[in-house]
């Protein structure tokens, strides 16, 4: 079997997140990998509107993945959260240099709301189970959630940005801060079942 591509990036540390959970996972799940016949891309976003859709679609030329996994920390969750849709209207949060997008909106024209292609609610319901076949005990298993709302800031616009700009199906996950409750070995655990049921 030919060995599959998957982009998986997190982003840079901004404000409070002075060590950024989701970049943490991500080199750590590059380091213990996903499985045989996989090969895993990884990337750091900055978090800045005016360079997230050119780095983005920089990996994915590189990658050219099948599918692309994106990992954004979020201070309000204390699970790993599966984003089913990105929303082009909105970003009227400052990123890292103080700017926002022009008119606040990701893509001028573009629709309101994209939906990942990708079975959500299943990669969902399988993510627990393959953290225990992985080996994790019931209490190493993380606790998943699902979501519609990216939170209009520099993770739902990557996701729109990659979900309009690229064929290959993208997921947005977002993560807890460090250690509340999940350590980055935990997270990158998450982040490796949801990527085998994702590719299912």
């Amino acid at each position: 079997m030919a060995e599959r591509s998957v982009l998986v990036t997190g982003f840079e540390p901004f404000g409070e997140h002075r060590v950024n959970a989701s970049w943490e996972a991500v080199k750590e799940l590059s380091r213990i990998g996903v499985g045989d016949g996989v090969r895993l891309v990884t990337g750091q976003i900055p978090v800045h509107y005016k360079n997230v859709k050119e780095e983005i679609a920089k990996l994915q030329e590189k990658a050219k993945p099948v599918l692309c996994v994106l990992v954004g920390v979020s201070g309000t969750t204390e699970s790993i959260v599966l984003e089913t849709r990105a929303h082009n209207h909105g970003y009227k949060t400052p990123d890292n240099a103080r700017q926002v997008p022009r008119s606040f909106v990701c893509v001028e024209g573009g629709a309101d709301c994209l939906e990942t292609s990708l079975d959500v609610s299943r990669i969902y319901s399988e993510a627990g189970r393959l953290m225990k076949t992985n080996g994790q005990s019931q209490d190493g298993v993380c606790q998943f959630e699902l979501s519609n709302d990216a939170g209009r800031y520099l993770c739902d616009f990557a996701y729109y940005s990659s979900l309009h700009g690229y064929n290959a199906p993208s997921l947005f996950v977002h993560v807890p801060p460090l250690n509340q409750p999940y350590s980055y070995e935990r997270l990158a655990l998450a982040l490796k079942a949801i990527i085998q049921a994702s590719l299912q």
